[in-house]
């Protein structure tokens, strides 16, 4: 059985978009045996889609998204 996620993140300014998809790219973009992630940028977009096999894969990916996310969203308050 195969499992998917897409978060899409709308953003008020594309300026800060680009850099959201800037910071996550080099960990978003990847292809394993059971496992695929990628990323997208589309205006004030940033859209990332997971692909997985294994649900605990798809989970793992999704809560190291998260905190991704999160950082970047503290540090951008700083």
């Amino acid at each position: 059985m195969n499992y998917g996620a897409r978060i899409e993140i709308n953003f008020i300014d594309d300026r800060y978009a680009k850099l959201v998809y800037a910071s996550l790219s080099p960990d978003m973009n990847f292809k394993y045996e059971t496992l695929a992630a990628s990323i997208m940028l589309d205006g004030n977009r940033v859209i990332c889609r997971i692909d997985s096999e294994d649900m605990s894969k798809l989970k793992g990916v999704l809560n190291s998204l998260l905190r991704l996310l999160k950082v970047i969203s503290d540090l951008s308050v700083v």
